[in-house]
This record gives structure tokens, sequence and C-alpha cells, in this order.
């Protein structure tokens, strides 16, 4: 079976006037493609929704992956959906879309979508994409983060912001 990546994006707080744009919409799912390295196939097709629940979907099929971006400029928001064939970078991947849509790294969430048994699942805190391997306070985290917040209560003396004033 060939391997799949399958990448879900949520955003906040972002640059309003990009979110109802058909042109920038069309030019950022350009630069998604440029960072995977395919070869685009067909679009982007961008449409304006109208009706119910206003905003943009904007979608592009290349030779290994679909990338597809609903706006929701009412709220700030945008969802993005990354299917591909060939391996993703997370990192360059938002560090594109938080410049893009001017984000600090709390409005922007990735997560890993398991298509595969051997793929993994993601730790909850945002910003980060190591794998989760524990559970913190009901949440999946990975065991860096489990670490930070098991030796914040044990020793909370250490993580102390008043420390020395």
């Amino acid at each position: 079976m060939s391997k799949r990546y399958h990448l879900s994006i949520d955003a906040w707080n972002c640059s309003s006037p990009r979110l109802k744009d058909n042109y920038a919409l069309d030019w950022f799912l350009r630069q998604v493609a440029g960072i995977t390295n395919t070869k685009i196939l067909n679009g982007p097709t961008v449409v304006n929704r109208g009706s119910g629940i206003t905003g943009m979907t904007a979608s592009l099929i290349t030779d290994s992956s679909h990338i597809i971006i609903h706006t929701f400029p009412n709220s700030n928001e945008a969802t993005i959906d990354l299917y591909s064939y060939e391996d993703l970078n997370h990192n360059e991947i938002r560090e594109f879309i938080t410049k893009y849509f001017d984000l600090d790294i709390n409005s922007i969430k990735l997560v890993n979508v398991a298509n595969e048994p051997d793929q993994f699942i993601q730790c909850e805190e945002p910003g980060c994409i190591r794998k989760a391997t524990k559970v913190w306070g009901g949440r999946k985290v990975c065991s860096d983060h489990y670490d930070y917040y098991r030796d914040q209560e044990l020793r909370p003396e250490l993580y102390d912001d008043d420390i020395g004033a």
C-alpha cells in the first residue's frame, strides 16, 4: 500500500482581507503546492459561498495531492485540508500559513489525520507537531510536554515567573 499523508489545519485570528479575496486565495494555494513540490494539474478554483455560512472555498489538485481551504471572514477563521502521497514538511507549511495570515503560534493548529496504522496521533499543544505518547489533563501530549507539566506540578518553584522580583 502506498504511503498517504493527511494534514488538517485550523487557523483563527486570521488577517481578514485575505479570507475573502479570490486572488489572494489563488496565490495561497499555488504557494502551498510549491512547498509540497508538486505539479498543478487542476485549479486553483475559488468560489464564494454566498449563503449559509459565508466565506470562500478554494481547491487545487496536483500530481500527488489536493489542497482545500475554507475561509470564514466573519469570524476570521480558515480551515485547510492537505492530502498527499508525498511526505509533508509540517514546519514549513505552518510557518508559511502563520506569516500569510499574520497569526501568532497560538492561533494555528496542525493535526495529522491518521490514514494508516503506522501514522501517529499528534500532540495537542498549540504549535507542536510531535507524536502524542501520553495524556495530561485529558489532552494527548508528547513526552516533552508531559514532562513539562509533571515537573511544573511537582516543582512549581522552577516555573515561577516571579523569581528574582
